[in-house]
């Protein structure tokens, strides 16, 4: 059976927008149309919005079961939201940007916010400076920690900060540009934010590629790497690997997650 997949991310991400002002708006005038109903009324529309908004993601977006659930699941947070005094702009607030954060999973990566440990960033940066690499890449940077670690390991060379987020991405941008500030002339690596869709990015200048995203990323990922990257470059992932590709080396770390890198040479 094929899996469904949306068709663009920044759809959904405007149609959802717009389906949670519709949650607010439906609270705030069923408060006003039915203000002797109290909680029972708020409840009504939440439910009545919330299921809209699940059938339309599956039915017209074409949304995979867990964001259908988790769709659902937003009603009752809107609901105990007002039951402890918020206003329901304050909840709307909350789910936008929740959306912006997690918006990696709608991508073609379908990476949600993976973060990746200190004892993991360190072992990449051994292997990083080991493979004498000059250019490094992190697609679907997250919160910038295995960025930042290859910055501070490798002070001679440029690190690519990829992510799809734009809330993360502008997270990224804003620590690399206070770092820069702080430590002026400091012999670090540059880290270079970027935003949109990893698979853009031409990856034939790095010198070594790391990724953590998600099994369905890992075909496409690798097929790209073999296509662009150079001969004796490394495509190093974290957790996940495509089995139609044998030969990456494993190397298990003793951290909390019991995290398996992956390291490949093109």
């Amino acid at each position: 059976m094929r899996s469904r997949r949306l068709a663009r991310p920044s759809q959904f991400l405007a149609a959802s927008a717009l389906l949670q002002v519709a949650i607010v708006a439906f609270v705030m005038v069923g408060g006003r149309m039915f203000p002797g109903t109290g909680l029972l009324g708020l409840a009504i529309c939440y439910f009545v919005a919330g299921v809209g908004v699940a059938a339309i993601g599956s039915a017209v977006m074409r949304l995979s079961r867990v964001w259908v659930w988790v769709t659902l699941a937003g009603p009752g947070l809107g609901l105990c939201s007002i039951a402890l005094g918020f206003h329901p702009l304050v909840y709307a607030g909350l789910v936008l940007l929740a959306l912006g954060v997690f918006s990696g999973a709608l991508g073609r990566s379908r990476a949600p916010l993976f973060l990746t440990s200190r004892r993991t960033a360190l072992c990449l940066a051994r292997i990083a400076r080991r493979a004498g690499a000059t250019r490094v890449a992190d697609l679907g940077a997250g919160t910038g920690i295995a960025s930042f670690a290859l910055a501070a390991a490798l002070p001679a060379a440029d690190v690519v900060a990829v992510e799809a987020s734009p809330v993360l991405w502008m997270g990224l941008w804003l620590r690399s540009w206070a770092r820069r500030l702080i430590s002026g002339r400091s012999p670090q690596g540059r880290v270079r934010a970027v935003g949109g869709d990893l698979f853009k990015l031409d990856l034939a200048s790095f010198d070594l590629v790391y990724a953590f995203l998600s099994p369905a990323a890992m075909e496409p990922l690798v097929a790209k790497a073999r296509r662009e990257m150079r001969p004796g470059t490394l495509l190093v992932s974290n957790s996940f690997w495509s089995s139609a590709t044998p030969g990456a080396r494993v190397l298990r770390l003793r951290d909390t997650r019991h995290t398996e890198l992956f390291v490949y040479q093109l």
